[in-house]
């Protein structure tokens, strides 16, 4: 009967343990979806879609990965 209280025990710590992680990844997303939001608005008010000009590269149709070429 011990050994299935150590057993709980280890996995009650392992669990607020998780918590915790869990919480500081939330932050991290939060603060990604902050970030991402004012680059969208940043570039919403410029008015530009793009910072440079880009030609389309060319994608393998059997794989669909993109191919780009060697200057």
């Amino acid at each position: 009967m011990k050994i299935v209280h150590v057993i709980c025990l280890g996995f009650s710590v392992m669990m607020f343990s998780a918590c915790s992680t869990m919480e500081g990844m939330g932050k991290d997303i939060q603060n990604l979806g902050k970030s991402i939001e004012k680059t969208a608005s940043s570039i919403e008010k410029s008015g530009s879609t793009s910072t440079k000009n880009e030609t389309p590269k060319p994608v393998d149709k059997s794989t669909g990965a993109v191919v780009t070429p060697i200057q």
